[in-house]
């Protein structure tokens, strides 16, 4: 395994962990991931791990806009990884759809649909890089609670959530 594919697959364990268990970056279990690493590889990984979760509502709406059909978690997790470093942090899109690939065939994922999506999206990244979030790219249950809310409410909290996270990822 290459150094930034080792780097990408540790990235991706992390995410895994966090959505799957509900972990924390300061869990024993995450902590053992992020102390094997190198320390210039360390900020990598704090990089890509938080900005995936800060950009994933958008990462979400790329995957939506081009995979018409329903893709398993790993697949998700991936792309999300893959698609915050091409189109949000500018990584050098070869390096990270090559990376990307090879996890795929590791985890025996679909690695066809990794490669063709990928390639699709850094094609149109710039694009890519003005989603927004709308209050209906939020999770359902959190839409059923705020049903009450006008209009300029919703964009508020909107607002209000994308500049909380900037300040978590800081």
């Amino acid at each position: 395994m290459i150094k930034g594919e080792k780097v990408r697959f540790d990235i991706y364990n992390i995410l895994f962990s966090i959505y799957k268990f509900n972990l924390t970056l300061n869990s024993a279990s995450i902590q053992k991931i992020i102390d094997k690493q190198k320390r210039k590889d360390v900020a990598l990984l704090h990089n890509v791990t938080l900005n995936s979760m800060r950009y994933h509502l958008h990462c979400i709406k790329i995957i939506n806009k081009f995979i018409n059909k329903k893709i398993k978690i790993k697949e998700k997790i991936l792309l999300i990884s893959a698609i915050t470093q091409i189109v949000f942090l500018d990584f050098k899109d070869y390096a990270v759809i090559n990376c990307s690939v090879e996890i795929s065939k590791k985890l025996k994922l679909y690695p066809g649909l990794i490669n063709a999506s990928l390639k699709k999206i850094s094609m149109n990244k710039e694009d890519l890089k003005k989603i927004s979030i709308n209050f209906n790219d939020f999770p359902t249950w959190f839409q059923k609670k705020t049903y009450y809310l006008s209009s300029d409410e919703k964009k508020r909290i909107i607002k209000y959530i994308m500049f909380l996270i900037g300040r978590m990822i800081q």
